[in-house]
């Protein structure tokens, strides 16, 4: 066929345009399945407990917590917010990890059992951002759900 369209160009005109399915998920999907393995990836880390709940003050006996740690995030919240679609792309998703370890750093500082806990899920988590590739999402592939949003 190909040689024959080169050899007679005319026929070009003749040639059907191919049957490509269309792909019923949205480009979204693609980020959305990764940010949700990252995380899932890191609730399991060695020592991520610290991440999984929001801190409660009252019951650590942290009272100043909030006056230190402005906008407080965890793993859990991050979690739901994922699987309720809260987020428009995995440049929010990553601001959110990096922000709980850097309140989790602000508040106990990095020689404390918290904050060493913290450098440690913190190094799981360089891995595991290479490991899935994350910066291809975050600088590569940008859509965000409002784009697909009408």
């Amino acid at each position: 066929l190909i040689a024959d369209l080169l050899a007679h160009p005319e026929k070009i005109e003749e040639v059907p345009e191919p049957n490509i399915p269309e792909i019923n998920t949205p480009l979204y999907d693609c980020w959305d399945k990764m940010a949700k393995r990252l995380i899932n990836q890191l609730w399991k880390a060695s020592q991520a407990q610290i991440f999984h709940n929001p801190v409660d003050p009252d019951r650590l006996g942290i009272e100043d917590y909030f006056d230190i740690v402005k906008d407080p995030i965890d793993f859990g919240t991050i979690k739901q917010r994922l699987i309720h679609n809260r987020y428009d792309s995995m440049d929010q998703v990553v601001k959110d990890i990096e922000r709980c370890f850097e309140n989790c750093l602000l508040y106990n500082g990095e020689d404390s059992p918290a904050g060493q806990s913290c450098m440690k899920v913190k190094s799981e988590y360089a891995k595991l951002k290479l490991q899935f590739n994350i910066d291809f999402y975050l600088h590569v592939f940008k859509p965000t759900l409002t784009d697909f949003k009408q």
